[in-house]
């Protein structure tokens, strides 16, 4: 889109206008088609495996020796660098994350010059978020469940807090709203971690469910002649 003119308002005062010779208007309806469109052979730069989700992308290497990915990475990641310089769109190194899956964990990432944050066990961030699921550095799913019992506990809060005013319905409704949803997604992929992982989100389960009240349980019998 060319000659765009684009201008700020904050309490009625009107800031300069500014003409606008690229991208789409935010909040467009063909924008993010647009935006996947001019992404669509970003993969083609670079060796690394790529996953891409509408503005955020993935990245991921392998190798024999923790010189050999790191040398791949940082190399791969200048290609990445400057595929986003030629196509004028801009990378935030101080927002991006690394995670490694290895018992070696000194390595030296960079990208544009700029080290990129480790996340793992002990440090400030444990793990990484992908599509709301978090990735740890062990893939034991630890950080996950983590985080879902935490959400849930807020359920578990709620029906405690409120249980004098509460009817059946409306404790469906919490259920619902904070359990259920947060119990759901990803279950398929996270589910299967060891039990003593999901010992603590157990726990709190059946606090929850305690407080539901009385539960009618199904059993499908064999009729026999």
């Amino acid at each position: 889109m060319l000659d765009r003119n684009q201008r700020v308002v904050v309490n009625d005062k009107v800031g300069g206008s500014f003409i606008i010779n690229i991208g789409v208007g935010q909040g467009t309806v063909l924008g993010p088609t647009f935006f996947k469109i001019y992404i669509m052979d970003m993969h083609l730069c670079t060796k690394l495996f790529c996953v891409k989700f509408a503005d955020d992308s993935s990245f991921e290497g392998s190798g024999k020796s923790r010189d050999e990915v790191e040398l791949l990475i940082n190399s791969e990641l200048t290609k990445i660098s400057k595929w986003f310089r030629d196509n004028r769109l801009t990378l935030h190194p101080d927002k991006s994350r690394v995670i490694i899956h290895s018992r070696d964990k000194l390595l030296n990432i960079k990208m544009d010059n700029t080290q990129i944050q480790r996340c793992g066990y002990g440090l400030q961030e444990e793990g990484v978020k992908l599509l709301g699921i978090y990735i740890d550095e062990n893939l034991d799913w630890g950080v996950q469940i983590k985080n879902v019992e935490k959400k849930i506990s807020k359920g578990n809060y709620l029906l405690w807090r409120y249980k004098k005013l509460l009817n059946d319905n409306c404790k469906k409704v919490i259920y619902e709203s904070f359990v259920r949803c947060h119990l759901s997604y990803g279950l398929s992929i996270w589910g299967g971690a060891n039990k003593n992982k999901l010992a603590t989100v157990e726990k709190t389960l059946s606090k929850i469910w305690r407080k539901l009240g009385p539960r009618i349980m199904h059993t499908n019998k064999r009729l026999t002649q």
